[in-house]
């Protein structure tokens, strides 16, 4: 029985719990109900008088509205009643004026005058301000400056040109065009700094290009600066020289100083770059498919050299080419403190013999390998000068070809006491020295195998062509001999006259 009841009691108390459990949930589900219906009443009472008030401020517009459109037509009514009553008296009443809109007004006007501003300055020339220019170049340049014609355009850009500008005492640098881009708040300034300036046609003449490393080396703050020129179209006018049309670079630094030239054709270009104060500069030389402008007709295929020059001269070195179909390298040093004075060292290897005599005469034929080591030394007033009479001396080797319109074989075995001209003499090797000065040309060492025929010997080239020497011939082997003799060298490089 106790167990029992102790059974009883337990599952009483269990019952109890769950009913608690149970009661208490309700009671939060019913909070948690009257809490949203309080919410969604809230939200109601919210919302209407929302309405309510939206109600009234849209009934309040519109009433506002009504009274203005009645008060409106009143007046309407008024002014019509009004201008019957003139009209009958023949009189209108004055519609009133709207008042100004001052704003719009200065906006408009400022607009129109910046119209007309622009119009003029892309119409007028600015005479007046070519005064003023010419200081400002001039100071620059540190030479007199005239100028022929200055105008603004704003298009296609907003640009100054310069037209018919001239530079120096005796005008010896003239410049057809020169465009600055800049703004037009810019012409007025006290200090003009420009980015780029383009030039178009400029001539030089010969006494002028020294002058020109003066101009990058400006004294003091120049109120002028430029930061790149660009000209096209440079014409050297050189004594008895023609130059080709060239177009050049110029880089300035924010002193006002030249930092690097670069002067160019189809088919070579110059680098110049200032070492130091002291008119020192470094030169850089490429060309393809090259003839100088002076000196013999020769095309370089390739050229390349550096050089470094200062107010005295010039030393190039590392000169490397394809010329002939061969290589040539070397060394040159020029002074032009007083004359002009060159010598150098030059080699060539591997070149064609006919395209070589090709470069200087016509009047003799032959092929072969050509090797030279050359020295030379000249001097002159102009270019014509310098390469008019230098001084060269060649040591030399031919390879493998041909000596036409000489046969020394049939030379060395002829009885004929005219000699013999014409024919060819085939060859392994030709050796010897070369000496030239004042158009002479004197072969010294002459040393020729052609197999079973050596020859040794000297000649002589007069100004006008004209051969002079003598050679002795040996025809045959170490333990025969075919014809041994001398030949008499004479007649004209195109028509030689070989005789015993």
């Amino acid at each position: 029985r106790a167990e029992q009841k102790a059974i009883t009691e337990k599952r009483a108390r269990a019952a109890a719990e769950d009913r608690a459990k149970q009661e208490a949930v309700a009671r939060v589900m019913q909070e948690h109900q009257m809490r949203q219906n309080a919410e969604k009443e809230i939200q109601a009472k919210v919302a209407a008088e929302i309405a309510l008030r939206a109600q009234a401020e849209f009934d309040s517009e519109v009433k506002a509205r009504a009274e203005a459109q009645q008060r409106a037509d009143a007046v309407a009514a008024q002014r019509y009643l009004e201008d019957e009553h003139a009209a009958a008296r023949g009189q209108r009443l004055a519609t009133p004026r709207r008042p100004a809109r001052w704003g719009g007004l200065l906006a408009v006007g400022a607009l129109l005058i910046v119209i007309a501003a622009v119009t003029i300055l892309q119409v007028m020339p600015l005479t007046g301000y070519i005064p003023a220019v010419e200081r400002l170049i001039a100071e620059r340049v540190q030479e007199p400056v005239g100028i022929g014609g200055l105008r603004y355009t704003l298009f296609p850009s907003p640009q100054l040109k310069i037209e018919r500008m001239s530079i120096g005492a005796g005008h010896d640098v003239r410049i057809e065009n020169a465009i600055v881009t800049l703004s037009p708040f810019a012409l007025f300034g006290e200090k003009k700094e420009f980015d780029e300036i383009e030039v178009t046609g400029l001539s030089l003449d010969q006494d002028a290009i020294a002058r020109l490393a003066a101009w990058g080396q400006p004294a003091g703050t120049p109120r002028l600066k430029v930061r790149r020129i660009t000209i096209n179209g440079i014409k050297l006018a050189v004594s008895k020289v023609e130059m080709p049309s060239l177009d050049a670079v110029v880089t300035l630094g924010t002193d006002g100083a030249w930092q690097k030239l670069t002067v160019r054709d189809l088919k070579a270009s110059l680098e110049l770059t200032p070492l130091n104060e002291n008119g020192e500069y470094r030169a850089v030389f490429a060309a393809h498919a090259w003839q100088a402008p002076v000196g013999p007709k020769i095309e370089f295929s390739e050229l390349a050299a550096n050089a470094t020059l200062n107010r005295e001269g010039a030393t190039i070195t590392g000169i490397q080419g394809q010329v002939f179909g061969g290589t040539l390298t070397g060394a040159v040093t020029i002074n032009w403190k007083n004359t002009v004075l060159a010598d150098g060292d030059l080699t060539l290897k591997g070149a064609d013999l006919t395209s070589v005599l090709a470069g200087f005469t016509r009047d003799f034929i032959a092929s072969g390998v050509l090797d030279a080591k050359m020295k030379f030394s000249t001097q002159g007033q102009t270019a014509d000068e310098l390469f008019a009479v230098p001084r060269v001396t060649t040591a030399f080797t031919l390879q493998k070809g041909t000596l036409n319109n000489i046969d020394l074989v049939r030379a060395i075995q002829s009885t004929s006491r005219g000699g013999l001209r014409g024919g060819k003499t085939p060859y392994t090797e030709i050796s010897g020295d070369a000496q030239s000065s004042g158009n002479r040309i004197a072969y010294r060492n002459l040393k020729l195998a052609a197999g079973p025929l050596s020859a040794t010997g000297v000649l002589d080239v007069s100004p006008g062509a004209e051969l002079a020497g003598r050679l002795n011939v040996q025809l045959g082997t170490q333990s025969i001999t075919i014809a041994r003799g001398a030949l008499n060298v004479s007649g004209g490089m195109k028509d030689p006259l070989l005789s015993q």
